[in-house]
């Protein structure tokens, strides 16, 4: 599917946050906002990089929906079909994470717009 710069910058960033929340010990996690802001550059860099990894083949191998104002929808095997098309030898368990990663990844992206129309700034 195509999606644009915006989206999948805001998806990645969104799902790095999340992943860092969550291998944070229990004790930290009340703060993981603040966490996350004292992390350095290259620290972040690490960790958005590891979710796009892993999100951005199995969001890329979904069937094009031209959705404009809301978030595009899947079916189930719409959904197993991109992750076994993103991720062709990764396990059982890691289609999993892929799946749930990408699913959150749709989910936490802004709602759309005409990707072909040229909106000045795309962000809005």
């Amino acid at each position: 599917m195509r999606f644009t710069e915006r989206e999948l910058t805001v998806a990645v960033d969104r799902l790095a946050e999340q992943a860092f929340s969550a291998s944070l010990p229990r004790r930290k996690r009340k703060n993981a906002e603040t966490e996350w802001q004292s992390l350095a550059p290259i620290q972040k860099y690490g960790v958005r990089t590891t979710v796009a990894d892993i999100a951005i083949p199995v969001l890329l191998a979904l069937p094009d929906r031209p959705t404009v104002g809301a978030s595009p929808e899947f079916s189930e095997d719409e959904w197993a079909e991109a992750v076994l098309a993103g991720l062709p030898e990764a396990d059982a368990a890691q289609r999993g994470a892929a799946l749930v990663l990408a699913r959150t990844a749709v989910a936490v992206m802004p709602i759309r717009q005409d990707p072909d129309a040229i909106v000045i700034p795309d962000y809005l």
